[in-house]
């Protein structure tokens, strides 16, 4: 028997492979198909055998290698008993690992995980979730990690941050507790460090060749989910730290809290506020009678202002008037 990669699917009963057989395979012969999991892969799921060089850290593989369709960069390779990771895929017979192998290994077979795979008690290969099963969907399931990737947050790059575990991309989806299990909605609510934007592309809708594949964010109802076990590491780019605050936008902000219809409060915390911003905040809880605003000078009256700190305080509050439903503090704080 001889196995292949599926390079492309052109329709129903036409499909080409990334090399060609050594011999006419005939349609007397039986196909058999090994789940492609993007998860991990069993040395009998990867075409061909590999070599190394001891302290080396390039992998060169036979004729028959497909390492562009099996691997990823940040993928763990694991050769000869040696685990190391993929830093980068220059074709389909030579990639390079993060760091050398010790040993040298010559014909060896090989086996690849998720680069996360250890990073959490995963519920194993992520492919239908109860949800969908029901509904007579499939491969709708995933799994999320968010990496400190530079080690901006804990000071380790590479840490891992936070797992989800189990999500699915089918709109609508929960798990057996009720809560959603849709990664939408899981990761807007739950992630300290990620607001969801838009669907990936590898989710797109496919019906090449006859393919009847709806996209990530349907509903599930009796349909397949993109799948093919992509593996998709995203970085964040393109943030900006943005500017300043002005009076008119915390004015904008804390006019939310005028509605007592809307928005049940009981403290209205100003911090470090202009006496334009004081005099705002005052008047919403004037008009709402049943909350005080808790106000501090500017910090430029009182920080580094020796022997003159208590004439700035004075001379912030009178600008504020009187009024019962506000206190002002003689001390600087910064709100966080």
């Amino acid at each position: 028997s001889k196995y292949y990669v599926i390079g492309a699917i052109t329709s129903n009963t036409a499909a080409t492979v990334t090399a060609a057989p050594a011999a006419t395979i005939d349609a007397s012969n039986t196909i058999i198909r090994l789940k492609r999991s993007g998860f991990e892969e069993p040395a009998r799921n990867l075409i061909g055998t590999v070599n190394v060089t001891a302290n080396s850290t390039t992998i060169t593989g036979g004729a028959n290698t497909t390492f562009s369709y099996q691997f990823n960069t940040g993928d763990i390779v694991k050769i000869n008993g040696e685990e190391r990771r993929v830093n980068s895929v220059t074709n389909s017979t030579i990639m390079v690992t993060d760091s050398p192998f010790t040993n040298a290994a010559t014909a060896q077979t090989y086996s690849r995980t998720w680069e996360y795979r250890g990073s959490a008690d995963w519920a194993g290969d992520p492919v239908t979730t109860a949800h969908s099963a029901r509904r007579g969907a499939n491969y709708d399931e995933v799994h999320v990690a968010v990496v400190d990737e530079e080690g901006t947050w804990t000071g380790t790059k590479g840490q891992v941050l936070e797992t989800y575990n189990g999500l699915s991309v089918a709109k609508g989806a929960r798990f057996e507790d009720g809560t959603s299990a849709y990664y939408v909605d899981a990761i807007n609510r739950r992630s300290k460090y990620l607001w969801w934007m838009d669907h990936n592309s590898a989710g797109d809708a496919y019906t090449t060749g006859g393919a009847a594949v709806i996209a990530w964010g349907t509903a599930a109802n009796s349909n397949i989910y993109q799948a093919n076990g992509h593996v998709r590491t995203v970085s964040l780019s393109g943030g900006v730290d943005g500017s300043d605050s002005t009076d008119g936008n915390k004015i904008t902000a804390y006019g939310k809290f005028k509605n007592t219809e809307e928005t049940e409060i009981g403290l209205l915390l100003g911090g470090e506020s202009s006496a334009t911003v004081a005099l705002e905040l005052i008047s919403i809880c004037e008009q709402r009678k049943d909350c005080v605003a808790f106000l501090s000078p500017d910090k430029t009256d009182v920080v580094n202002q020796e022997a003159s700190e208590v004439s700035n305080v004075i001379d912030f509050r009178n600008k504020l008037g009187s009024s019962s439903y506000a206190f002002l503090d003689s001390g600087w704080m910064y709100q966080y």
